[in-house]
């Protein structure tokens, strides 16, 4: 028996944890600085995605689908209800647009009427053969502002 108990001593020995080297050292900082960079990479990699569209997706308070990006508030509906609006606008957008262009506001027509206004605003009025030159109120001018920064 006294040879047994010698022999577990030895056995609990030996399983202890041995001492890191400093090969072993410098390799596991080298595996957590690398998955360190995979994360920040990874970060960076979204966060220019994200500069890049300036419209992101995420799941709202409500539970539904939220873009944002694309007016002061974002736009939320639930799945069945986007799924409904893309494949009407796959069906109609595109006709619907050309057969409205003339009515169509976009932001090019907004920031040619701004410049319109600012030119006749320092010209004087020309009542010429073309009549009179329109003039916008401050107001006006303000609500085109508006417009083109929506």
């Amino acid at each position: 028996m006294g040879n047994e108990q010698k022999m577990d001593n030895k056995l609990d020995v030996s399983k202890a944890e041995k001492p890191m080297t400093e090969l072993e050292k410098a390799l596991a900082l080298v595996a957590e600085l690398t998955a360190k960079n995979a994360e920040t990479e990874k970060a960076l990699y979204e966060a220019k995605q994200l500069a890049d569209s300036k419209l992101r997706l995420a799941v709202g308070d409500s539970g539904g689908v939220s873009i944002y990006g694309l007016q002061q508030f974002p736009v939320t509906l639930t799945v069945e209800r986007w799924h409904q609006c893309l494949d009407f606008m796959d069906k109609h957008l595109d006709k619907f647009i050309i057969q409205h262009k003339a009515e169509i506001e976009t932001k090019t027509k907004a920031r040619q009427a701004i410049r319109e206004a600012e030119r006749t605003q320092r010209q004087p009025r020309n009542l010429g053969n073309n009549g009179p030159v329109k003039t916008f109120s401050q107001d006006e001018l303000s609500a085109l502002n508006n417009k083109m920064n929506q």
